[in-house]
């Protein structure tokens, strides 16, 4: 999902509101991931200064509280910089940006910005050598857990393989499409807690690909290795007009937008459905293949009659409702429904064997 910073003073207040809301709110638990809301799925620590600040002005939360407080941190600490004329420009092409802000709080912030709606994505903070706070060589600052989008797309995937008994996300072999790069966030972190997962990765943008080494996304040395093939394509044409480059995927995961900021009017059409359900999935196999979509940006004018449409070509669908604005899609191609209690069950089961999962 993005975000926006277009407007300064009112979209100040609206984030600092955010904050509060948090710190008010947070240990509520009212908003728990469907697919895992019996156990506690974020076990990593952030920050050690973010929380000792916290701690210094007698604020005591839990450490689930703390990640998704960290979260409305950063936007505010984005605002605050724009606001200041402290949001600096690192590189643009083709109306996207990478900007920078140094924030006393949580240190080198970075995000992508797309420049026609101020949409803001994978704004996350970032490590850097000396001197280099603009260069390709930072690091994502390891102890923070995945944004909530890629953590959805995450749970989601683990959760399918309650339908393939015996088989854990992080040693199966699969192969995935993933349509929309963004900051390579989704596709960074399946590499990680999926590490025999072979993807290919697609971008309308060039200039987007080019800028994925900036939130520590390496394009040619994933190639190398064999773990990621990154292709600047127009996601509906290589489905329809491609056949999904007569590739067979297990999993079809979804995260584009358009200029408006919106899932593109082109990868909801029927005939491309049509091809990405008859075209990119092997119904020989003796497992499901799965198309996840993040339906937060979609239209709402379509939003019923694409589900529709899904509906008409899939065998079984499900709509997760993530922790904050998210909302999944997630369709199968064939074989049994899963229940609730497998989700949570399978889930729970994938964390204790997988342990890199969130």
């Amino acid at each position: 999902m993005r975000k926006s910073i277009e407007g300064k003073d009112g979209t100040s207040m609206v984030l600092i509101g955010l904050v509060l809301f948090f710190f008010v709110f947070g240990t509520i638990g009212f908003c728990l991931f469907v697919l895992d809301d019996s156990v506690e799925h974020r076990d990593k620590l952030i920050d050690a200064s973010f929380e000792k600040l916290l701690r210094e002005h007698g604020i005591n939360l839990t450490n689930d509280d703390l990640l998704e407080l960290e979260d409305a941190v950063i936007w505010t600490e984005l605002v605050r910089c724009s606001s200041e004329s402290q949001l600096f420009t690192i590189k643009s092409a083709d109306h996207v940006s990478v900007i920078h802000c140094e924030s006393p709080i949580l240190g080198t912030i970075r995000a992508l910005m797309f420049d026609k709606s101020f949409g803001i994505e994978g704004a996350t903070i970032v490590i850097c050598p000396p001197g280099k706070e603009y260069s390709t060589e930072c690091k994502l600052n390891g102890t923070i857990v995945p944004f909530e989008v890629t953590e959805s797309f995450l749970m989601a995937t683990s959760a399918t393989f309650a339908l393939t008994p015996g088989e854990f996300a992080c040693s199966a072999e699969r192969n995935a499409l993933v349509i929309g790069i963004g900051s390579g966030s989704v596709p960074r972190d399946m590499i990680e807690f999926f590490p025999k997962f072979h993807l290919d990765v697609i971008d309308v943008l060039q200039s987007v690909v080019d800028f994925t080494p900036f939130f520590d996304y390496h394009p040619e040395v994933l190639e190398k290795s064999g773990r990621a093939r990154t292709m600047v394509r127009d996601g509906a044409a290589y489905i329809h007009e491609h056949k999904c480059g007569n590739k067979k995927y297990d999993y079809i995961l979804m995260d584009a937008y358009d200029e408006r900021d919106l899932l593109p009017d082109a990868l909801v059409r029927s005939e491309v459905l049509d091809s990405l359900r008859n075209e990119c999935f092997d119904d020989d196999l003796d497992r499901p293949g799965w198309f996840v979509v993040n339906l937060v940006n979609l239209d709402l004018s379509v939003f019923e009659s694409y589900i529709k449409d899904v509906a008409r070509r899939f065998e079984h669908l499900y709509i997760v409702q993530t922790k904050l604005l998210n909302r999944l899609l997630i369709a199968q191609t064939k074989g049994p429904i899963m229940t609730h209690l497998q989700l949570i069950q399978q889930t729970e089961l994938q964390k204790k064997t997988c342990p890199l999962m969130p």
